[in-house]
């Protein structure tokens, strides 16, 4: 059941619309991870589909273009767990595997020609993606970004730009996410992934020529698995932070005019955690998901939670 609130992100308009208590999505979802796609559902339209990946033994599914919005799960791929997807249009889309430990350990990228779905031995290693067209899509893997031109995956180092390897302690620094605003213009975050607080975080981005830092700060870990990034439908960015380990300090960042800012969230980061975040294309208007829970304590009290932000 969905609960109407009307408690304000901001005051311009950042509200609660509604909430899912958590043991209603463990029921659906049974641990049994599927990959969907679906007509006019969440971020897609009737050009480009919506797609959804979830964790454990993973299924993808081609574009349910029925009358009515609907999901369908077409095909199954054991010893997969896929943790993020990319739409490209009608006919086209990708799915990056993060690997099941002791089945498939290394992360895979399959993709979808509009009829079958194709494991893509390029893509070993693509942890997430972003793209505008079939022959236009950006993903990433370690320490390295990478563009598919519609026949092959080509990568490129920026390791540089990342915060730094320290031997005095333990901290893995790597690219968490990327997102492809236009042709010439694209984002990546990294993280230092310091292994008591997380960070430092770093935002990146391609120009069309080359890859330079923007921005950064100390907002700890990233969501876990793929970092969300979404427009803000007036060139910026918002960015969910997890924050230092346990994630009771989780931010949205916000990414305009050169600077990273720090949004409030309703109820504040010791009981609100935000894990996903996307702009419903064609307008301002961006949804956030995640689960409230009892004041530093995630463990307690969980619901999931819908934000909606329009400016």
């Amino acid at each position: 059941m969905i609960r109407r609130a009307t408690l304000a992100w901001q005051s311009r308009g950042l509200l609660v619309v509604g909430k899912l208590m958590k043991d209603t999505i463990g029921r659906v979802a049974g641990g049994t991870a599927v990959l969907l796609a679906a007509a006019g559902l969440a971020a897609g339209t009737a050009t480009y589909p919506a797609l959804a990946a979830g964790q454990g033994r993973a299924s993808m599914a081609q574009p349910a273009l029925a009358s009515s919005p609907s999901w369908q799960v077409v095909k199954k791929v054991p010893g997969e767990d896929f943790s993020a997807v990319v739409a490209t249009g009608r006919n086209g889309g990708w799915a990056f595997g993060s690997g099941m430990p002791g089945v498939n350990p290394r992360p895979t990228a399959w993709h979808y020609n509009g009829r079958t779905w194709s494991h893509v031995a390029s893509g070993h290693g693509l942890g997430g993606g972003s793209g505008r067209s079939a022959r236009d899509v950006w993903s990433f893997g370690g320490t390295d970004v990478a563009h598919w031109n519609g026949s092959a995956w080509s990568r490129t180092s920026v390791a540089r730009l990342l915060p730094a390897a320290l031997k005095s302690h333990l901290n893995d620094p790597a690219v968490t996410g990327v997102f492809e605003q236009s042709a010439d213009s694209v984002y990546a975050t990294g993280n230092g992934n310091d292994e008591d607080d997380g960070g430092p975080m770093v935002l990146l981005h391609w120009n069309g020529h080359r890859w330079s830092k923007v921005a950064g700060g100390l907002f700890g870990f990233g969501v876990e698995g793929v970092q969300p990034i979404a427009a803000d439908g007036h060139g910026g960015l918002w960015i969910p932070m997890a924050g230092p380990e346990g994630g009771l300090d989780g931010r949205m960042l916000h990414y305009s005019g050169g600077h990273l800012t720090t949004a409030a969230i309703p109820g504040g980061p010791s009981r609100t955690s935000i894990a996903t975040v996307a702009r419903i294309p064609g307008t301002a208007e961006v949804l956030a998901g995640g689960f409230t829970h009892a004041a530093g304590n995630a463990g307690l009290d969980d619901a999931g939670v819908l934000l909606e932000y329009e400016s």
